[in-house]
């Protein structure tokens, strides 16, 4: 969930992809997966970590509300890209009922018509339902705020509240990590993912990041492929 904060960074993100014995890439960078896990198993509301949450079937998105030519226009371009940084599921849009993500375009103030919540200053938000408590995703809502004119704020909203959806749900300040797209404290007008965004969405759609998985068993895993 992004609030109003402006800072900019520039940061260089270099060197997570190192080779195991079998000469396929992984991933042992210990800080990467900390930060995998922090983003993965944590909420930005506090509490204990909870298990790895998926989707396994394809999500299908239905927009309402009213989104701009530009907000359907980003929208696309971010399950583009989602779409191409994994291969575990297909996001698609429709404009019929079949769907399993809702993605709202409303003003904040009325978010709580649709997701019970008292936030005051959201620019967006999303969540994720387990409805057969197996640790697989099955449903998802994305709220994002119209009162928000400037478009390529409302830009980044959208791919955050995507991405989160996924079951990346934390909001984490990360000195290391500032211009990811999971830093809730800063707007930087993103159009791309950063490098440790990437990363995260395909370690988290990887074949050995099983729903369900704990921190304890994350941190077990010694390749990611």
């Amino acid at each position: 969930m992004k609030k109003g904060w402006k800072i900019l960074y520039i940061v260089l993100i270099a060197g997570f992809i190192v080779t195991c014995s079998d000469d396929k890439p992984c991933v042992y960078n210990s800080e990467v997966i900390d930060y995998y896990i922090e983003i993965a198993t944590k909420s930005e509301f506090g509490g204990n970590s909870f298990p790895i949450y998926k989707w396994t079937t394809n999500p299908v998105i239905k927009m309402f509300g009213g989104p701009t030519r530009e907000d359907s226009a980003e929208v696309v371009k971010v399950i583009n890209e989602l779409n191409t940084l994994q291969s575990e599921i297909t996001i698609s849009i429709t404009d019929r009922d079949n769907y399993n993500l809702a993605l709202h375009f409303i003003a904040a103030k009325h978010f709580n018509t649709i997701i019970p919540t008292n936030l005051k200053n959201a620019l967006g938000l999303g969540v994720f339902y387990d409805n057969e408590f197996t640790s697989h995703i099955n449903q998802g809502i994305v709220l994002i705020d119209t009162a928000k004119k400037t478009e390529l704020y409302r830009n980044q909203v959208i791919r955050e509240e995507l991405t989160q959806v996924l079951g990346l749900p934390n909001d984490l300040y990360s000195e290391l990590y500032p211009t990811s797209i999971f830093n809730g404290r800063i707007v930087l007008y993103p159009d791309m993912y950063e490098p440790i965004d990437r990363l995260l969405i395909q370690m988290h759609y990887s074949s050995v990041t099983k729903p369900g998985m704990t921190e304890e068993q994350l941190r077990e895993l010694e390749c990611w492929k």
